[in-house]
């Protein structure tokens, strides 16, 4: 059996995993998944990705089995409008100043 047979590249694995070849790359990047260099090109272990994503896998079974997680309100006040400012400044009196020049 050929090792680099069954290698997938970023755009098969992005089709596997129905999502953009751009976040895998972003995964690559980010060191988050297991590639392999070979030359230039980046290729992926099927095995290897199988392992990723069973550890990356949240596990309905086990958060079944747990705990409810305690849930608390909290009321956040909301942010006062700001009043826009008058569009002309305004005498004390109530009346329109003039600024002449």
């Amino acid at each position: 059996m050929n090792p680099g047979a069954n290698l997938l590249d970023t755009p098969a694995l992005a089709a596997w995993l129905s999502i953009n070849p751009r976040h895998v790359r972003r995964l690559i990047q980010e060191r988050r998944i297991a590639s392999i260099k070979v030359g230039r090109l980046v290729r992926f272990d099927p095995e290897a990705i199988e392992r990723w994503l069973d550890q990356n896998r949240s596990d309905r079974q086990t958060s079944a089995a747990s705990p409810p997680l305690l849930t608390a309100t909290v009321q956040v006040p909301l942010r006062q409008r700001r009043r826009s400012a008058p569009t002309a400044p305004s005498h004390p009196r109530g009346e329109q100043l003039r600024l002449d020049s």
